[in-house]
């Protein structure tokens, strides 16, 4: 069994053990030997809070780092684990959400419903069909994509019952919506869903208007200035120069490292500037957004660049902290890929440890 394989049977025995009430929503089948997509996880609330320990504990048993705590929407949060000296591609991303919410569409299913009839399976426990059927319409709705791949899914899980449907989505959405979902998934035309998108996207909100009172309201409004507040304090991305003679060359140096760490980060940004002045520039939107939104930045600089560190403008750069959080000098020598690769993985752990246990974090208030 691969590592993260180890990992996710070992964490799903953690949540057992401290009687976490839980259960993995969806591309579960072939769990945890095989992990197709980042892990989805309805857990409670209480094991919510305590998230950064359990995370943490999982982490130090295998020698591994967290190399990204992503706080992603109202008790909605993420976690990247990675071996500091991987030497291939290595993905276990875990994504906690106590009610199942979207950007602007708050509380779409409750806890109390997706848990509800949860069944075991292997050494975890997976949602009802009646649960999970609404629960990959709600995802497909909000993300505004659905394929025959969607459908099959849907249709493994009620095996031509299609009471099933009737049962699991009458409960989420109102009748008409219900009846064009079940229309889509019985044809299988994809076309009823983009025909009936905007209607569709209407009756998601209405389902979400439902489920959130004044009080619910209220407390997401707040988590999410916190949520930003606490992004900007700690962003979850990093930024890594490269500078060297061939822009070229480094360019290729850079996606044989990005093909090991990719699974370690949320995203990849790439900038080529031609100057300190142009980093400058482009630094807010290039570099610190995309940090603060999750992902890595690689930044391949000539070195002729280097030459600019005496002036004004590169000392107020410093200062201000817009020079790249991690910088490699290339020369004409042997390349060690492994090094850099260390290196990075090992700065960005040291960046996210900072973050965990903080308390503005919703995922650090037990231990």
């Amino acid at each position: 069994m691969k590592l993260e394989s180890k990992m996710l049977s070992r964490f799903f025995n953690k949540l057992n053990e401290i009687e976490a009430n839980y259960c993995v929503m969806n591309n579960y089948i072939n769990m945890p030997e095989v992990i197709p997509s980042d892990v989805d996880i309805a857990i409670d609330k209480t094991s919510f809070g305590k998230l950064d320990q359990l995370v943490t504990e999982l982490a130090n048993e295998f020698s591994v780092s967290i190399t990204q705590k992503i706080w992603h929407g109202f008790n909605k949060c993420a976690f990247i684990l990675s071996p500091l000296d991987t030497e291939k591609y290595f993905w276990l991303q875990l994504d906690f959400f106590v009610d199942f919410s979207g950007k602007g569409f708050p509380n779409l299913m409750p806890f109390s419903t997706m848990i509800k009839n949860k069944a075991q399976y292997k050494n975890f426990y997976i949602p009802a069909p009646e649960v999970e059927v609404p629960f990959i319409l709600q995802r497909r709705i909000f993300k505004g994509d659905a394929s025959h791949a969607h459908i099959k899914t849907i249709r493994s899980l009620i095996k031509d019952d299609f009471d099933i449907i009737n049962r699991g989505n009458r409960a989420i959405f109102d009748k008409e919506a219900s009846d064009i979902l079940k229309d889509l998934i019985v044809s299988g035309d994809i076309s009823l869903f983009d025909e009936n998108y905007s209607f569709l996207r209407k009756a998601l909100k209405s389902v979400s208007n439902k489920n959130t009172n004044m009080s619910y309201r209220l407390e997401y409004i707040l988590f999410q200035f916190i949520r930003a507040l606490y992004r900007i304090i700690y962003p979850t991305g990093l930024s890594i120069a490269f500078v060297s003679n061939d822009l070229e060359r480094t360019k290729k140096i850079i996606d044989s490292i990005d093909e090991r760490i990719s699974g370690s980060f949320h995203g990849t940004s790439y900038v080529e500037p031609e100057s300190l002045r142009q980093l400058s520039k482009m630094h807010l939107k290039s570099v610190l957004w995309p940090k603060i939104t999750k992902r890595k930045v690689y930044i391949n600089l000539q070195l002729s660049i280097l030459r600019e560190k005496n002036t004004l403008l590169y000392k107020l750069l410093t200062y201000l902290k817009v020079t790249p959080d991690l910088d490699f000098v290339m020369d004409d020598m042997t390349i060690d890929i492994k090094m850099y690769t260390y290196l990075i993985l090992k700065k960005q752990a040291q960046r996210t440890k900072r973050s965990l246990f903080n308390s503005l974090s919703p995922t650090a208030k037990f231990k």
